[in-house]
């Protein structure tokens, strides 16, 4: 069962940095002119300032999607 959760950007960055690496090496067209380069501290920053809500998709406790 897939389950749909608010969760913290800060407390699921470390379960989520590599679905995010992954992610972006299947998408990114322009690899060389754009590498993957994610400012985490300002998502940290809109987070705590209540402008970031982070929903993920969780089958069991495995993150599967946000």
């Amino acid at each position: 069962m897939i389950s749909v959760n608010e969760e913290s950007f800060e407390k699921l960055l470390p379960e989520l940095q590599p679905i995010l690496n992954r992610h972006w090496d299947e998408l990114a067209v322009n690899k060389d002119e754009r590498p993957l380069n994610v400012d985490y501290e300002r998502y940290k920053r809109l987070e705590q300032d209540g402008l970031l809500k982070v929903l993920t998709l969780r089958k069991d406790k495995d993150l599967v999607g946000y």
